[in-house]
């Protein structure tokens, strides 16, 4: 292990220098390629662009901001809010980035009454189609009135057999609205109708875990695991159940999966496996083969901070000076 640790030092120091000024000139022309495009007009070619600059730079809000412009350009409202709302999570003083965000948070604001309008109108006119009350419901969802979503999902729910995905909203606005004890049995039993659906098994074991069905909770946890191994938010949830202290976040895993109500993910290609390596270290910090294995994948991905930083706690568990 020792001569393995030397060897990537000497290759790593080396290469470092060599390569991130390149690596990093090549982001940065990403960037500055999605800009001319966007001044264009041409925001699809921008977006494919941005998301890769994005992937490359999680925290840096200028991608996200320039990601929400081309998105709002293309009357894409809600994905730009959540691309605003992530990049005023990283710089929230910004006033450019604040001033996007209210407008474009305005203008779908008020495209979400006029369609709630529409559907009443639609209502008035044939009160027996269900899918009237369920976008009622999911506008005022997107607008945050959790109680008043409710009230419509719940009229949707009477009168049709609901999909997965509108469970999974519907379990979200009830976590909202604190009415877990009425969420759980409808969990239950789409867990047992859609038992090869992660989302629904992850969200029945948050739903048992508040109630303080631990045992309950975490059977389903792991039931959601098997069928999607490294769920991020099932494996949050497990380690709740178990007493590690993970704090759940609602999120909207029926649609824009890419997309996490304002933080900030990369994408697949790089930041799955690094952040399976970090969860892996967090459970075992000894896992020295594990930790070798992130420092390949940190150097791979561009991020050399990172792995200097992982390389040095490596040296220090082999007991290297």
């Amino acid at each position: 292990m020792k001569k393995i640790v030397i060897t990537l030092f000497v290759i790593f120091l080396s290469a470092a220098g060599c390569f991130s000024v390149k690596a990093q000139s090549t982001v940065d022309a990403m960037k500055m390629e999605a800009q001319r495009e966007m001044n264009v007009g041409r925001y699809g070619e921008a977006i494919d662009l941005l998301n890769k600059y994005i992937a490359a730079h999680p925290q840096q809000p200028e991608g996200y901001n320039l990601r929400g412009l081309c998105y709002e350009k293309r009357q894409q409202f809600e994905l730009s809010v959540y691309d605003y709302r992530s990049a005023r999570k990283l710089a929230p003083n910004n006033k450019e980035i604040n001033a996007n965000l209210s407008r474009a948070t305005n203008t779908w604001y008020t495209l979400l009454y006029n369609n709630i309008e529409g559907y009443r109108r639609e209502i008035a006119i044939n009160p027996k189609n269900p899918d009237n009350y369920l976008e009622i419901g999911k506008a005022y969802k997107n607008l945050g009135e959790w109680a008043v979503a409710e009230q419509w999902y719940d009229k949707y729910l009477t009168m049709t057999h609901a999909s997965s995905d509108e469970i999974i909203r519907y379990s979200e606005i009830l976590a909202k609205t604190n009415h877990i004890a009425k969420g759980w049995p409808i969990l239950k039993r789409y867990t047992e109708e859609y038992p090869n659906d992660q989302r629904l098994w992850s969200r029945y074991g948050y739903f048992s875990l508040w109630l303080g069905k631990n045992k309950i909770a975490i059977e389903a946890f792991e039931n959601s695991l098997a069928l999607k191994p490294y769920f991020k938010e099932a494996m949050d949830g497990l380690d709740q159940a178990r007493g590690k202290g993970y704090v759940y976040t609602i999120n909207d895993t029926s649609v824009y999966k890419r997309y996490n109500y304002g933080l900030p993910q990369v994408q697949p290609a790089y930041v799955y496996p690094i952040d399976r390596y970090y969860k892996m270290l967090k459970r075992n910090p000894a896992d020295n083969d594990t930790r070798l294995t992130l420092i390949k994948a940190l150097y791979k991905a561009n991020r050399f901070e990172e792995a200097a930083q992982q390389l040095k706690i490596l040296k220090k568990n082999i007991g290297m000076q």
